[in-house]
């Protein structure tokens, strides 16, 4: 955070700020949304700070999303970082929507926690959308309750700092196709404050609109996704490498014996 506000590079955590004790503490990813035409500068001021690029498998990558993988001695893992050059919503798995507010975004970037946040507006307006896209084909999560109630603290504190009119402004001049009229469906949606039927077809009807922006999975990529879910661990570590690697190659050498091998004094 601190390299990068000195580069000047623009750039915002465009998503999980809202949990900063766990990816502060190396249990979460940080993702950032960062300016395209600032890509070279953003992967030499990474690669100084040892990160290294990664990449999953070949079915498991999104178009416009970059991994990297930083080690910090004070955390007991690898530090995740996905950083988007475009605002991308949706997995490998499912069918991913470009967001054409990139460049808005970054404009109103402000301090956070540690990295730099988008304004409270284009967060509640991508907020919503996320949450209403992932609910597109899973009617149990779309008609549940327990999925729903876990979003509302973020859901009140974001509209609570958002402007009606501001709003209206940038979904009118950045996201035409989603009205102001659909969006407050879409919240209501999220709190559960209309029928079983307008929460099932709401998704649908995002999708439709929104249309224009949006790729569709491979068929590589729903097999490995099916394969997560219903194959047993054993025969899916088989079949498929689902491991991130690094992009230049590299070596892991690991230690191993009972107690009193030596392992500590090695």
């Amino acid at each position: 955070a601190q390299a990068l506000e000195q580069s000047g590079v623009p750039y915002c955590q465009w998503k999980g700020h809202w949990s900063a004790h766990r990816w502060a503490a190396g249990l979460g990813d940080v993702d950032l949304l960062v300016d395209h035409a600032a890509r070279v500068e953003f992967c030499t001021l990474v690669a100084n700070l040892g990160f290294k690029p990664a990449l999953p498998p070949g079915e498991r990558q999104v178009p416009g999303v970059e991994s990297y993988l930083g080690y910090d001695p004070a955390v007991p893992r690898l530090l995740p970082l996905h950083v988007h050059y475009r605002l991308v919503l949706g997995d490998f798995w499912r069918t991913t929507y470009r967001i054409p507010i990139e460049r808005a975004m970054l404009a109103t970037a402000g301090a956070g926690t540690l990295f730099r946040v988008p304004d409270p507006t284009f967060q509640f307006v991508v907020f919503v959308l996320r949450m209403i896209l992932l609910q597109q084909g899973r009617p149990l999560l779309a008609l549940g309750t327990r999925w729903r109630r876990s979003i509302q603290i973020q859901l009140n504190n974001l509209e609570g700092l958002t402007e009606r009119q501001a709003l209206a402004t940038v979904l009118s001049r950045h996201l035409p196709s989603i009205d102001l009229a659909l969006f407050d469906r879409c919240v209501a949606s999220l709190r559960g404050e209309c029928g079983a039927m307008e929460r099932a077809l709401l998704p649908d009807e995002v999708h439709r609109r929104l249309q224009p922006y949006a790729r569709r999975p491979s068929l590589a990529g729903l097999w490995s996704a099916a394969a997560d879910k219903w194959m047993p661990l054993a025969l899916r570590r088989r079949l498929f490498d689902e491991r991130m690697r690094f992009v230049g190659g590299g070596t892991v050498i690991a230690l191993v014996g009972g107690d009193g091998a030596g392992k500590s004094t090695s």
